[in-house]
């Protein structure tokens, strides 16, 4: 049975006006939640610009009787059969059923989503909360959702400027080429972590005008051949590392480190004194460990829970 809002809240698409107020909902989680907004992923106007994701559809905003902003809640297609929701209520407006209506339209359209692919190919939703709020993995457990696995956000203080990179022998390092470089980087990540984007819908994640920073954007080759990138950039005023990705024949040589002390070494040199990183609890690669041998530390800690929506 479906859930109502209470009297006086609506629902309806978000337009792009609404913007700028998702995203102050998103900061506004963030500090009751985690006490900081300093690892808040807000939108960008070209995030709703991915292909396959219609803003008409998937996603929605609920708006409480005196005008202002209760709830947010979008789904993204990840991959055949994989589907990624997130929503954000306002901490004025939790536990009056919201988070279950906006919980039930999300699944609904990966439902309807799910329809149109073949009948024999599994699908899942992804659910993103922050691991403060109790409410919400309470909620996800009562509907069927499993912990998948923990996100953590990890934190350096660059008081001091880090140790130089050692490459391996026969690499060399320097920052993006704009116009040159863009698809050999895509490629070095689609292959170092299995991802299902498209170029074209890499491109529009990654390369918006506020995400694409080429001069903090590093490719360490062997020869004509890339073998692994450190993209750079800033998530409120903070440096941030936005993907660290080494190709499987330069792994364990200290490649990895060496592209991750050059991106610290770079920020300290701009001044940024706190450089941060995500990375999944259970990355293959080893590189939780690697970055606390670097001297990243556990900032603030994400959960994925997991639904299965069809076998």
């Amino acid at each position: 049975m479906a859930s109502a809002l209470p009297d006086g809240f609506t629902v309806r698409p978000p337009t792009m006006d609404d913007i700028d107020l998702i995203n102050q909902l998103i900061t506004t989680c963030a500090i009751a939640e985690d006490g900081t907004a300093a690892f808040a992923e807000t939108y960008q106007r070209g995030d709703w610009e991915l292909p396959g994701f219609q803003r008409e559809t998937d996603a929605w905003v609920i708006i409480a009787p005196d005008g202002h902003l209760a709830g947010y809640a979008s789904i993204w297609a990840r991959g055949a059969g994989r589907f990624r929701a997130e929503s954000y209520i306002h901490p004025e407006q939790r536990g009056q059923g919201i988070e279950t209506v906006l919980l039930q339209l999300s699944e609904t359209r990966a439902q309807q989503l799910a329809r149109s692919l073949p009948a024999d190919l599994p699908a899942t939703l992804l659910y993103k909360i922050s691991s403060a709020n109790t409410a919400a993995r309470q909620l996800l457990e009562q509907h069927d959702y499993t912990h998948l696995y923990h996100n953590w956000q990890m934190l350096i203080q660059l008081d001091e400027a880090p140790p130089p990179p050692v490459w391996p022998s026969g690499i060399t390092v320097r920052s993006c080429l704009p116009g040159q470089d863009e698809r050999r980087i895509y490629e070095v990540t689609k292959e170092a972590f299995a991802d299902p984007m498209t170029f074209e819908e890499w491109a529009i994640v990654r390369l918006q005008p506020k995400k694409f920073q080429p001069d903090l954007w590093f490719l360490a080759s062997a020869g004509i051949e890339v073998a692994g990138v450190a993209l750079g950039g800033y998530l409120h005023e903070m440096g941030w590392v936005n993907i660290l990705a080494v190709r499987a024949p330069w792994r364990k040589q200290g490649l990895g480190m060496a592209l991750l002390r050059h991106a610290f070494g770079e920020f300290y040199r701009r001044g940024t004194r706190q450089v941060g990183l995500s990375v999944d609890s259970q990355n293959p690669t080893g590189a939780t460990r690697l970055y606390e041998r670097a001297g990243m530390r556990v900032a603030r800690q994400d959960d994925r829970y997991q639904k299965e929506l069809r076998r």
